[in-house]
């Protein structure tokens, strides 16, 4: 007996038609689809609007996390380099010579 699994979604209806002529020849006048069968004859019902939504979300936080990675510092690293370039200037200034233009 041929059934939906077997055919996929675009033969839905062939199928049908070949359980409905074999169920005929043997006798039953029952014709009922597993939930399987159901599922793989029935489409996805997509919202194009939210699928786009969805897709530009994706996109943009693919280019955040690039970013991110790209010219992202911590707080704590923007304050160690900041630390560090003002004792770099102090201990510059520090060793300074003084001229006689400087007075």
């Amino acid at each position: 007996m041929a059934t939906l699994a077997m055919v996929g979604r675009s033969g839905r209806h062939f199928a049908e038609k070949i359980m409905r002529l074999e169920q005929e020849q043997s006798g039953t006048d029952q014709f009922e689809l597993s939930s399987l069968e159901r599922h793989l004859c029935m489409a996805e019902i997509v919202n194009l609007r939210k699928a786009r939504k969805a897709k530009a979300r994706a996109e943009k936080e693919t280019q955040a996390a690039e970013n991110r990675i790209k010219f992202g510092r911590s707080k704590a690293e923007r304050d160690l380099g900041t630390t560090s370039r003002r004792l770099a200037e102090r201990k510059l200034e520090a060793h300074r010579r003084e001229t006689d233009a400087d007075e």
